[in-house]
Formats: C-alpha cells, sequence, structure tokens
C-alpha cells in the first residue's frame, strides 16, 4: 500500500513543477465589486493613449505591468479606454442571457398571436394584452443591453486597471 502512494507520488511530482500561477489584467471602478477580467488568449480592443482609433489585439502573455498582445506591446498606464462588451464579468449570468433572450421572446409571442389568428381565419387583429407583453418583453431586453457598460475609461480617475499575478 505505502509502495502505491510513493509511486504516485513519483508520478505526479514532475506535472506538479508544469503548474504556475495563472495572470490576468482586471479592470474595476474603485468602490464597487464589477469587475472586467482579461486572461492569456482573450481579445483585447482598446485605445492607446495618443491615439484616436481603437485597436484589437489577443494577449500573449502579461509581464510586470506589461501586457503583451500578438502585434504590440503596451504598458498598462497607456491604455485610456478598453471596450470591455467581450470581457469576463462578475455580472449575474441571468442578466446576460435575459438581454438576448427577452427580444427574441417578445418577437416569437407576438409571431404566435399573428400565426392563431391566422390559422382561426379570422380578420387579422392585434391582441392588445398580447401586444403590450410581447413589447414589454422586447424593450427590457434592449433596456438591459442599452444600460449595460460598454467601455471602460482609465483616464478617470474612478477606473482602474492593474495585472494580478497569483
Amino acid at each position: 500500500m505505502k509502495f502505491r502512494v510513493f509511486l504516485l507520488i513519483l508520478i505526479l511530482l514532475p506535472a506538479l513543477q508544469t503548474v504556475e500561477a495563472q495572470s490576468y489584467l482586471l479592470l474595476r471602478k474603485k468602490g464597487s465589486m464589477r469587475r472586467y477580467t482579461y486572461f492569456k488568449g482573450d481579445e483585447l480592443v482598446y485605445k492607446q493613449k495618443g491615439y484616436d482609433a481603437y485597436f484589437q489585439d489577443r494577449i500573449m502573455d502579461f509581464v510586470d505591468s506589461t501586457i503583451v498582445l500578438k502585434n504590440n506591446i503596451i504598458l498598462v498606464n497607456q491604455l485610456e479606454v478598453v471596450d470591455v462588451r467581450k470581457a469576463r464579468t462578475n455580472r449575474a449570468a441571468t442578466l446576460r442571457k435575459a438581454e438576448n433572450t427577452l427580444p427574441a421572446l417578445g418577437l416569437g409571442l407576438f409571431a404566435i398571436d399573428l400565426a392563431n389568428n391566422l390559422i382561426d381565419g379570422s380578420q387579422l387583429t392585434l391582441d392588445q394584452g398580447v401586444t403590450t407583453a410581447a413589447g414589454a418583453m422586447a424593450a427590457s431586453g434592449f433596456t438591459l443591453r442599452w444600460i449595460r457598460r460598454k467601455y471602460i475609461r482609465l483616464n478617470k480617475p474612478k477606473f482602474e486597471a492593474f495585472i494580478v499575478i497569483q
């Protein structure tokens, strides 16, 4: 029995030596729990200080306070604006899914009501309750999408960005 444990430790020891800490870019508003993270391999859409255009690049590595991108190397303090629509966030998954699902459900409810009227052979009329419910679903989904933060402006003092190395 002891030999098996010893053999298992000898087999797993090389695998444990290759494990390394994961570093990531953390963007957040000071005093808030909301945060956006970028890991190696993620797409980063950013605006660099001194430039008017946005750049899109893939993150390859993090070194100290430097982000090594596929086609560029940039310091964290050179970031001016970051597009956070593709970032990993701690926002509730229900809200993220609702902004796409609710408009589709509203449109589907409206289409089902129209199909029922056509199948019954009656005049093509819109039921006020169904139209109101479908419109409310679509409007709430689009509102969720509209109020979601799309950009973080790091030139404002209320936001901060730094690299976390674990």
